[in-house]
């Protein structure tokens, strides 16, 4: 907390301008959760980041203030380092999952799994005629663990600035450390094994397959004109 008397904020327009006394909001917060603020306005959803489809701040919020837990992951996701993320993640995962009221589940991809199976699973035999009548929406699942990832290593990467910004340097973090580089490629190659002779050349096929059939159609070309010089031969020979 910045060493100062009082730090006040007016927020709000014409009759509904308010002022928020920022003193009397941390004593009552706490320090835990104060510090936890910035990654989880970060990893909720900002201007920067993408909040969660069809889930706001409230249900989190409320699950992050009964946990200390949860606000040491989001206090450790603003000074979060390229080799440190995975113990935030884990931790990450069982927030998700808490918030999508999952009190047994830690992975975000077996509570998608659960969430899709609790409405497409059949007691009995006889639900399947209804199975038609069941609609679900896919967007509201858990994202997936990759999804995940990359959402807390932005959210990270944002919280770092917002937490520094009174510093001459706001973050250190350099994004092509942290996961953020981009390359030029058709498809990520995953088997280490495959060399430079897997490739196909797509150019070079073509030029060849446009080669082959250029040859078989001055083949026939060929043969037409063979034809018609034997079939004037036999004229004169008639004659």
């Amino acid at each position: 907390m910045i060493s100062a008397s009082n730090v006040w904020m007016q927020h709000g327009v014409g009759n509904n301008l308010k002022t928020m006394n920022f003193n009397q909001l941390y004593s009552k917060l706490g320090q835990w959760l104060c510090t936890a603020l910035p990654g989880f306005h970060a990893f909720t959803g900002c201007d920067y980041n993408p909040a969660l489809f069809r889930k706001g701040n409230k249900r989190p919020f409320h699950v992050l203030m009964a946990s200390r837990e949860y606000q040491e992951a989001f206090e450790k996701l603003a000074d979060l380092k390229a080799n440190r993320y995975e113990n935030v993640l884990k931790q990450i995962e069982q927030f998700v999952c808490r918030f999508y009221s999952l009190k047994k589940i830690n992975e975000v991809n077996g509570a998608r799994f659960t969430l899709f199976q609790n409405t497409y699973n059949f007691k009995n035999t006889s639900d399947y005629f209804r199975f038609t009548k069941k609609k679900f929406d896919g967007s509201s699942l858990p994202p997936c663990r990759a999804e995940l990832k990359k959402h807390l290593l932005r959210a990270a990467y944002i919280s770092n600035i917002r937490r520094n910004a009174l510093k001459k340097i706001a973050t250190e973090l350099i994004i092509f450390i942290e996961q953020w580089m981009v390359e030029s490629r058709w498809t990520p190659r995953n088997d280490e094994n495959a060399g430079p002779e897997a490739d196909v050349d797509v150019t070079d096929e073509g030029d060849k397959l446009g080669e082959d059939a250029e040859a078989s159609l001055n083949d026939i070309e060929d043969d037409d004109n063979d034809l018609s010089d034997d079939r004037e031969n036999e004229s004169l020979d008639e004659f």
